[in-house]
């Protein structure tokens, strides 16, 4: 079951890559993230990676290896 990315509202799908909270397992798009973040640092100075739904600072980077893009079954 897939969930909805908190930027974009598109679906974050299991095979893409994405950043997620381990404290409320929301998961936004790897990409939609790293935009973001960058209009936040700008915006506030803030260097620290916080989660969009619960602000805590407790997020994973699940990207997909080159191995597993080429061979699904990897």
């Amino acid at each position: 079951m897939s969930q909805e990315c908190l930027i974009c509202f598109d679906n974050v799908e299991n095979k893409q890559d994405k950043v997620f909270c381990l404290v409320c397992n929301k998961k936004v798009h790897y990409t939609c993230f790293q935009r973001w973040s960058k209009k936040k640092k700008k915006v506030c100075g803030d260097t620290l990676d916080i989660c969009i739904h619960c602000q805590q600072n407790a997020l994973l980077v699940q990207k997909r290896s080159f191995f597993s893009k080429c061979c699904p079954w990897f």
